[in-house]
């Protein structure tokens, strides 16, 4: 449910109260130390200094009607007033837990924006549950919106939004220009009618996404549009990364993909999808991969659970839904466990295909020799009883 109600840290800000740090000057030799809820809230006294966690912080029995962090103070939702973050936060392999957000204002997560120069790291975001009202924009577990540098960063839990919600991710709710790397997302996100850009890990990608995955189902109702397993919309970069989320959506939804909904114009690269993807009646543009590719170059990916759409559905693929002068290089799908013969771009193969080695070398891949000392080199593993895996994907360091 969504409610309104009095922001602890604008109360905080208007009384003038600073909590103070466990130690530490703000600067990058010597960051203050957040050891409590009320050290991270008192970040908001300076978004641009250097910070570290000390410690796990649990949040349970706080509910916020904004970012915890650089909150927006904008309640007409016209666009972003206050202040996003431009320092630098370690998270020193700790994690927030519990994190409530209830809230009808935009830019909504752990951090509401992160900007040039920006820089998070090392950082857990566990059950964390944020909820949007109708309209929401720019909502993720960890931050509604970046234009700096995400790495070595996840996020669980559930984010959520009414109607007409646009720009939801698992991690991030819009990557504008910036970098995130290393980094995953398992949580659940979800839209109501007429929900846009909605994605695992990102909802829009305009920066640069390397070596992340996206494990949580990604859902919108009737008329929603441009909904991936791993992002939403891709105009950047996006390499080294998977999906296995379900992606569905409601009668007359458009756009839909087992790794991205909508491709325009950006670059898609070792990658492949394995969750189901579906809509109802009317659908438009489902794939395995991508609902649809404009002018975008996708290469070295695959493809394997199922597609399907209601009555009068159409565009439909096993990889794509829909190519429009884009290119498609070396991709692949399974027609049996994606019950599609066909797809605008890609070569279908059967399942015993899709677990040979030497169908992806004979294309071009680059797999790790498992026999040799060097294995972690080559982008590909496999065993030859599954489908190819990522050897780049890294496992982040998680303390208790």
């Amino acid at each position: 449910m969504c409610i309104l109600r009095v922001s602890v840290i604008a109360a905080l800000a208007a009384a003038g109260i600073a909590f103070g740090f466990a130690a530490g000057d703000g600067t990058a030799n010597n960051p203050y130390q957040i050891s409590t809820p009320d050290h991270l809230e008192a970040v908001n006294d300076d978004l641009s200094a250097h910070y570290v966690l000390t410690n796990n912080i649990d949040l349970s029995g706080r509910t916020y009607d904004s970012a915890v962090i650089a909150p927006d103070t904008d309640s007409s939702n016209t666009g972003f007033d206050g202040t996003q973050f431009s320092g630098s936060f370690d998270g020193a392999g700790y994690k927030i837990l519990n994190l409530t957000i209830d809230s009808s204002v935009y830019f909504l997560g752990l951090f509401s924006g992160i900007i040039d120069g920006g820089e998070i790291r090392n950082l857990g975001v566990e059950d964390a549950a944020i909820t949007a009202c109708d309209d929401a924009e720019y909502v993720g577990g960890l931050c509604g919106g970046n234009r700096g540098t995400i790495t070595n960063c996840y996020a669980t839990g559930s984010v959520s939004g009414g109607d007409n919600s646009h720009y939801l991710g698992g991690l991030c709710g819009i990557n504008l220009e910036g970098t995130i790397e290393n980094c995953y997302a398992t949580g659940s996100v979800s839209g109501g009618d007429d929900s846009r850009y909605l994605g695992g890990l990102c909802g829009w990608n305009e920066g640069t996404i390397e070596n992340c995955y996206a494990a949580g189902d990604v859902s919108g109702k009737d008329n929603s549009i441009v909904l991936g397993g791993l992002c939403g919309m891709n105009k950047g970069t996006i390499t080294n990364c998977y999906a296995a989320g379900d992606v569905s959506g409601g009668d007359n939804s458009r756009g839909l993909g087992g790794l991205f909904g909508g491709n325009e114009e950006g670059a898609i690269t070792n990658c492949y999808a394995t969750g189901k993807v579906k809509a109802g009646n009317k659908a438009e543009y489902l794939g395995g991969l991508c609902g649809g590719n404009e002018e975008g170059a996708i290469t070295n990916c695959y493809a394997t659970g199922s597609v399907s759409g209601g009555n009068d559905s159409e565009g439909l693929g096993g990889l794509c839904g829909e190519n429009q002068e884009g290119t498609i290089t070396n991709c692949f799908w399974d027609k049996e466990t994606s019950g599609m013969e066909e797809s605008d771009g890609g070569t279908g193969l059967t399942a015993a295909q899709m677990k040979t080695q030497s169908t992806f070398t004979n294309a071009g891949w680059d797999f790790a020799d498992s026999s040799a000392a060097n294995e972690e080199d080559g982008i590909w593993l496999m065993d030859e009883k599954n489908y190819p895996k990522l050897n780049v994907i890294v496992e982040i360091d998680h303390k208790n």
